[in-house]
C-alpha cells in the first residue's frame, strides 16, 4: 500500500496528482502487528483498516479505546501529509536530501459513541477549499497547524469521532533558528539532541560485550546516553544492525590516531556531539576544541562530566557549519595556540551536507592546515554508497533505513585523493571497519576513515592501511 502522494501544482495553482510513493506500514510496527491497513489514499484523503481480532480487543472483545484513537490519529496525519508535494515525512519516508516534514500531533479529542466490534474503518478528509492555504504554508516555511475530523465505522455504524490538531512544519526553516537556544524550535532540539544520544547509545552497547571483544573502553557513554540513547541504540541495532559495528570502529580508530599523537595538540572536534575523549583518554598535553550548536554544547554540560574533570583542557565554541567558517570561528578563540599543531576531528559529518557546503567545509579546513603536522580525520561513504547502486542488497537496505531515520547520506567519495587535492591536502592512511573488527558486512566495502595532511605527510605518518 502506498503512502505519501507526489503532488504539484500547475500554472492555474490547481493540484495535479502525480504518482503515490513510499509506505507507512514499516514505521508503524504496533498497528502492523494488529493487522491495521491502509486502504485508500487521495490527495486530502485516507481511509484505513483496524480488524477486530483478539489482538486489537479488550475484555469485551470490542476494539481497545487507546487503539482505536491511535488508528485515528495516523489516519488524520496521512490525509494531511499528501498536500505537502514530494517533501518526505521525517521518520516514515525515506529522505534522498535533507529536506522533510516535520509532523506531530499537537491535541486530540474522541468521543466514543458506541462498542466497536466490527472492522473499525477510519476516514478523514481535508477541506479542498484548505487544500491551498496548507500547501503555501508549507512551502514559505510557515507552521501549519490543521485540526482534522476523523471518523470511525462499523460498516453503517457510527462508532467514534476524533478531532486531531496536527503541527507540520519544513525542515529547512525548522532549523532557521538552530542557533539561538531562545528561539529554537523544541521539535528540532529534540531530534538534534536524539541523534548525539543515538551515537552515545551505540557506544554504550559496545561496553556490554566481554573486554577483550570490545573496540575500545567507555565508562562514560552510558550515563551521556541516558536510557533514551540506548534504548535508541537498541531499536536501531535491530533495524540497522551494521550501525554499532560502524561507530564502534570509526571511534576506535580515532582513539589510535591520538594515541600516536608525539607532541602536545590542539584537537578541533566539529560537531562534537556527546563525544567523551576528553574524559576516558589520559591525554593531559592536548587542549581539546568542541564545536557545535550552541544546543548541543548546553545539553554536553549537562549530561557529561564538568570540563575540569577532564586531564585535557577543554574550551566549547558554538558553531554552525552551514552558516559560519570554520577556520574563522577557531582562530578567534583566544586559547587557541597557533604554534602547536593541529588535529581535526570530524566525525560522522561529511556524508550529510551536499557537494556544495562540503567544499566550503573542506577549504575552510584546509585553511587550518598549513602546519606540516596538522592533520584531519573524517569518515566518508562511497559514492555507489550515497546512491544506494552497491549491487548488494544488504548495503542498499542499510541507505534506505538512514534515510528512514531521517539521516540521508548525501555526499559520497570514491576518488578520495583527488577531492583533497583540490584543497591541498594529501591522504595520508586509509582504512575501513575491517581494519577494526572481523565482523563482515558489504556495506563495510562502501565506509572509510581518512586522514590527511597538508601537502606531504609528516614524519611517522606516511601513508597506510587501504579502505577494505
Amino acid at each position: 500500500m502506498n503512502l505519501h502522494g507526489n503532488w504539484a501544482m500547475d500554472r492555474s495553482n490547481r493540484f495535479i496528482e502525480g504518482p503515490l510513493t513510499a509506505s507507512f506500514h514499516e514505521a508503524v510496527p504496533v498497528l502492523e502487528f494488529l493487522d491495521w491497513r491502509i486502504d485508500h489514499i487521495a490527495l486530502g484523503e485516507a481511509r484505513t483498516t483496524l480488524p477486530i481480532n483478539v489482538e486489537s480487543t479488550n475484555q469485551y472483545i470490542t476494539h481497545q479505546a487507546a487503539l482505536m484513537l491511535l488508528s485515528a490519529d495516523y489516519t488524520g496525519g496521512i490525509a494531511l501529509s499528501t498536500l505537502f508535494q514530494s517533501a518526505p515525512i521525517i521518520g516514515f519516508h525515506p529522505m534522498e536530501t535533507d529536506y522533510g516534514v516535520y509532523m506531530w500531533g499537537a491535541k486530540a479529542s474522541i468521543k466514543w459513541l458506541y462498542p466497536s466490534s466490527g472492522d473499525l474503518i477510519c476516514t478523514s478528509t481535508v477541506p479542498a477549499e484548505n487544500w491551498e492555504r496548507i500547501y503555501r504554508r508549507f512551502r514559505d516555511g510557515k507552521r501549519v497547524i490543521e485540526t482534522l475530523t476523523i471518523d470511525m465505522h462499523n460498516g453503517d455504524l457510527h462508532v467514534a469521532q476524533a478531532e486531531f490538531t496536527y503541527w507540520a512544519q519544513n525542515s529547512h526553516s525548522l532549523r532557521s533558528n538552530a542557533f539561538d537556544t531562545k528561539r529554537v524550535h523544541p521539535i528540532f532540539d529534540h531530534r538534534y539532541k536524539t541523534s548525539a544520544k543515538l551515537i552515545a547509545g551505540l557506544r554504550a552497547l559496545e561496553q556490554e560485550k566481554p573486554e577483550a571483544l570490545r573496540a575500545f573502553d567507555d565508562n562514560i557513554s552510558p550515563r551521556a546516553a541516558g536510557t533514551h540513547g540506548v534504548t535508541l541504540a537498541r531499536r536501531f541495532c535491530r533495524v540497522i544492525p551494521q550501525l554499532a559495528p560502524m561507530v564502534a570502529t570509526r571511534t576506535a580508530s580515532i582513539d589510535r590516531l591520538i594515541d600516536g599523537l608525539a607532541e602536545p595538540y590542539n584537537i578541533l572536534s566539529v560537531g562534537v556531539g556527546l563525544d567523551t575523549r576528553p574524559w576516558r583518554l589520559d591525554s593531559p598535553q592536548h587542549t581539546w576544541f568542541e564545536l557545535d550548536l550552541p544546543l548541543m554544547l548546553n545539553y554536553r554540560a549537562e549530561v557529561l562530566p564538568e570540563a575540569d574533570h577532564s586531564s585535557m583542557q577543554i574550551v566549547r565554541e558554538p558553531i554552525d557549519l552551514r552558516a559560519d567558517r570554520l577556520d574563522e570561528r577557531l582562530l578567534s578563540i583566544d586559547a587557541y595556540d597557533q604554534e602547536k599543531p593541529l588535529l581535526i576531528i570530524w566525525e560522522g559529518g561529511s556524508m550529510y551536507f551536499d557537494d556544495l557546503l562540503s567544499k566550503q567545509i573542506f577549504r575552510s579546513i584546509s585553511n587550518l592546515m598549513s602546519d606540516a603536522r596538522a592533520l584531519l580525520w573524517f569518515d566518508f561513504v562511497s559514492e555507489a554508497g550515497v546512491k544506494g547502486e552497491t549491487g548488494n542488497t544488504a548495503a542498499t537496505n542499510f541507505i534506505r533505513c538512514m534515510r528512514k531515520m531521517g539521516e540521508p547520506f548525501i555526499s559520497g567519495y570514491d576518488d578520495i585523493d583527488g577531492f583533497l587535492a583540490q584543497f591541498g591536502l594529501v591522504v595520508t592512511a586509509l582504512e575501513g571497519p575491517g581494519n577494526y573488527t572481523t565482523h563482515k558486512d558489504p556495506i563495510f566495502q562502501h565506509y572509510s576513515f581518512c586522514t590527511a595532511a597538508a601537502h606531504s605527510p609528516p614524519a611517522g605518518h606516511g601513508r597506510c592501511g587501504a579502505a577494505p
